[in-house]
């Protein structure tokens, strides 16, 4: 039998300004990439204007394990959490961390702040849409 999925979906405002040094996202990819797939984590990273969102699915132990490594990581701080529930399925399957690319900054900046602002239920859904569209053209 299939473990269930877990999925946690935060955003974070960055210690990091990952505009003046664009090699920083490459290395957080990285290491999430090398990390997460030992762990059996998949989902999907955005970065925008100063505001992280990601969203790490796989076993609740695990996601939770990941989680506790970002809530202690410096680069982050204000770590909102929007969603973290238990799902059908994994919409980020097919990639240990994929990096969602911004199709319109000004639109991603929106969702993402209005995320941090008002992180209800109602946050989580959108900022999904967004990472999913997005995503869907990043290489796995």
């Amino acid at each position: 039998m299939q473990e269930p999925v877990f999925r946690l979906t935060y955003c974070s405002h960055s210690a990091l300004d990952c505009a003046a040094d664009p090699t920083e996202l490459d290395r957080i990819l990285a290491t999430s990439r090398r990390n997460n797939a030992a762990a059996g984590v998949t989902g999907a990273l955005i970065y925008n204007r100063g505001i992280f969102a990601q969203t790490l699915e796989g076993s609740f132990d695990a996601v939770q394990t990941v989680f506790e490594r970002i809530q202690s990581d410096l680069r982050h701080d204000e770590i909102v959490v929007l969603q973290a529930e238990p799902v059908e399925e994994r919409l980020f399957g097919a990639w240990a961390m994929a990096q969602a690319e911004p199709d319109h900054p000004a639109r991603v900046h929106e969702t993402l702040t209005s995320a941090m602002i008002d992180p209800g239920v109602t946050a989580a859904p959108p900022l999904l849409e967004l990472l999913t569209r997005v995503v869907r053209h990043a290489p796995a």
